[in-house]
């Protein structure tokens, strides 16, 4: 739970799908579509969260492993930024 806490406190975009989870998820279970509708419209929006803890630590350790500008650390950190958006997507 602590590393909940953690990027809430520190990390903007997991910030920003939170904000934007909460006023979803009541939206989700308020519309008058299935329950199997709603249990997937609730569960994308948990998958986003959980893409984006991971992808932020990778890129803690991609961090602590790379000093300055390294080929390799960008590209890790642009596989898991496109991980986030394709969660985000679907």
């Amino acid at each position: 739970m602590s590393g909940v806490l953690i990027a809430v406190k520190t990390e903007a975009a997991f910030q920003q799908e939170l904000i934007i989870s909460l006023f979803l998820l009541p939206l989700a279970l308020l519309i008058p579509v299935s329950f199997s509708l709603k249990a997937v419209l609730v569960l994308s929006n948990f998958v986003v969260l959980i893409v984006e803890l991971i992808n932020t630590s990778m890129e803690e350790i991609v961090d602590s492993l790379f000093a300055g500008v390294h080929h390799s650390a960008k590209k890790a950190k642009d596989i898991g930024s496109a991980a986030v958006m394709i969660s985000i997507i679907i």
